[in-house]
């Protein structure tokens, strides 16, 4: 049995510039938002909306990979996937996608999940990973 693996990941440290325009563009379309008179709780819906589709770049998110599966996020803001769920790993130098899917499909931005792995992260994480993923055939 392999120990969970968890850590964190902080947009703002790997990514400034990204991080930075997902912010600009969240305040332009909630003020985009704002400026067309809807009712306060539609604004507020719509912003919140917008804000959390780029939640995880500017966000600080946390990763925990276990015998059980995936989590990601905090608190209330978690997604779990259990291995049987997983169907598919694809690896990049950024990380890795898990995929629901067997074969590439167009639901895989919404259903997928992404483990970035900090550029920071000793090669320990990265091969810690492989080798739970490589248990659980992916």
């Amino acid at each position: 049995m392999t120990a969970a693996l968890e850590w964190s990941y902080n947009p703002w440290r790997e990514r400034p510039g990204r991080s930075l325009g997902a912010l600009v563009a969240v305040l332009g379309c909630c003020a985009l938002v704002s400026s067309l008179g809807l009712p306060a709780g539609v604004a507020i819906a719509l912003s919140a909306g917008i804000g959390a589709s780029f939640g995880p770049a500017i966000l600080p998110w946390s990763y925990r990979v276990d015998e059980s599966g995936v989590t990601l996020g905090r608190g209330v803001l978690s997604q779990r996937r259990g291995w049987t769920e997983i169907r598919r790993a694809v690896r990049s130098p950024e990380g890795v996608l898990l995929s629901p899917f067997e074969r590439r499909h167009w639901l895989e931005a919404y259903r997928a999940f992404f483990l970035p792995l900090p550029s920071r992260a000793s090669s320990r994480l990265a091969e810690d990973v492989e080798h739970i993923l490589a248990q659980h055939g992916l």
